[in-house]
């Protein structure tokens, strides 16, 4: 079982040690950049902010992007209306076995744009940001 004395000499080190690492990266931050310093700095600066997690707000046109869900909810209206205009036009059986075959894939996009969805959430659930002083 460990003393005083040496439970404190190893405390006083780690603070030491801890200080020297502290001081040596700021004055390696405080020293005018080179390229052996600046360029990891750099990219780690740039992985910390320029890849969110979050999905950006404005897109590349300078709109406000909407939700997903919102964008889901539109589609739906969409697919709804076509359904409808559809089943007005009347038909045979050709037409009843083409929309018979349109629905099946429409379900399978259904289920691969949520398998995605599924995937992203998961990704940006390990995805963490680091920040390095």
């Amino acid at each position: 079982m460990p003393t005083k004395k040496t439970r404190n000499r190893c405390i006083a080190q780690n603070r030491k040690y801890k200080a020297f690492l502290i001081k040596r990266k700021v004055d390696d931050l405080n020293s005018p950049p080179t390229d052996k310093y600046f360029w990891p700095l750099a990219k780690n600066l740039s992985k910390n902010f320029c890849n969110s997690s979050f999905s950006p707000f404005i897109s590349s046109d300078s709109s406000i992007e909407e939700e997903e869900e919102e964008e889901e909810e539109e589609e739906e209206e969409e697919e709804e209306e076509e359904e409808e205009e559809e089943e007005e036009g009347g038909g045979g059986e050709e037409e009843e076995e083409e929309e018979e075959e349109e629905e099946e894939e429409e379900e399978k996009k259904k289920k691969k744009k949520k398998k995605k969805k599924k995937k992203k959430k998961k990704k940006k659930k390990k995805k963490k940001l680091f920040f390095f002083f």
